[in-house]
């Protein structure tokens, strides 16, 4: 729980009106960790387990975490927003923290329904979509596989990877 309160706070501070819809946040939150599943540690996010709601995929403990973070009086609940009331010092690692950063900025200008289509089109959330049209029915609360999540190529047989790595234009022209 720790590391997905740590993350939705990091995620909100990032914004420049330290306020974002909760859809938004939880994409935020579940894009930063395919990032780090994908660059730092195949098929693991480091905020913990996922499960596809209604409109994706959304960490285990989300919801518990903001109504937390509500209590402590570090966010506010506006209507579908949630806005960050004050900092607090959080204890992720600097790959972690580059994931969230690198998430905030790539999608920083992305309406909130192209973030969603973004999310469901990784691997964890192609394979349960597959599921679904071979059920015909949604599959609510599906455990989300990061086990599927494909390492970026450029990182094969590399033991240690820098999280400046991120913003490498080699990185970036081979995820297009």
């Amino acid at each position: 729980m720790r590391k997905i309160v740590h993350t939705l706070v990091q995620i909100l501070d990032l914004q420049s009106e330290k306020r974002l819809e909760i859809l938004r946040l939880a994409k935020l939150a579940y894009l930063s960790d395919y990032l780090y599943a994908k660059t730092f540690e195949k098929g693991k996010p480091f905020t913990g387990n996922y499960r596809r709601f209604t409109y994706g995929p959304v960490p285990n403990g989300f919801y518990d975490a903001l109504d937390m973070l509500e209590r402590q009086g570090v966010i506010k609940r506006v209507g579908n927003f949630i806005k960050l009331q004050k900092s607090v010092e959080t204890s992720l690692n600097k790959e972690e923290q580059a994931c969230i950063e690198k998430a905030v900025d790539d999608f920083r200008s992305v309406s909130t329904a192209r973030l969603l289509r973004i999310a469901y089109d990784t691997e964890p959330m192609k394979e349960i979509q597959e599921k679904e049209t071979a059920l015909g029915t949604k599959l609510q609360y599906e455990t989300v596989d990061f086990s599927l999540v494909e390492e970026h190529p450029l990182l094969k047989n590399l033991e240690k990877v820098d999280p400046s790595f991120l913003r490498s234009k080699e990185y970036l022209t081979t995820l297009e």
